[in-house]
């Protein structure tokens, strides 16, 4: 098995806790509970790897696409990781990444690619937006804590989608 074959499949056994804590922290804002802190930890350490899953996976693939279909990736495969840790790039640069990767290796077909970054931006746009509100998961209005966590369950969704789709088509290419 290759490495990229392993991340993806520990990015995508980390991803599916991930976004059902995601889905439980909406309910949990809906209905005003708390979580123990003990739990807010684990979800933070799971959060933490399937992020570093999911950026090893996705530089890896990457950086294969690149060497494959160099006229199709126009950016270089540094930015598979810079792209995700820069703050204010990575509202874009991680989108046309993956627009680049799908086009190399699924099709020209965009759909499924903008529907994975719009619910993680969003998601992200919401969390920005509640950081100045002290007690914002426990208090009104809950839509906003609510929405995002759905936003964030949602992306976690599309992503093993995404996955899952990049590395059969690779698959089947070889």
């Amino acid at each position: 098995m290759t490495w990229t074959r392993c991340l993806a499949w520990l990015a995508i056994a980390l991803l599916v806790p991930g976004s059902l804590a995601h889905a439980a922290n909406a309910a949990a804002a809906w209905w005003g509970i708390a979580w123990p802190d003990v739990i807010i930890a684990i979800e933070g350490s799971i959060r933490t790897a399937t992020s570093v899953m999911f950026i090893g996976w996705f530089f890896l693939c990457y950086r294969q696409a690149r060497r494959e279909h160099p006229d199709r990736m126009r950016w270089r495969s540094a930015w598979a990781i810079a792209g995700f840790l820069i703050p204010g790039v990575g509202i874009v640069v991680p989108y046309l990444l993956t627009r680049d990767l799908w086009r190399s290796t699924i099709s020209n077909s965009l759909g499924l690619p903008r529907l994975w970054w719009t619910a993680f931006t969003a998601g992200n746009v919401l969390w920005m937006a509640g950081a100045g509100i002290p007690d914002v998961m426990y208090t009104w209005p809950r839509a906003l804590p609510v929405t995002r966590e759905g936003f964030w369950a949602l992306s976690g969704a599309f992503s093993i989608v995404l996955i899952r789709s990049i590395m059969n088509a690779g698959t089947r290419s070889r």
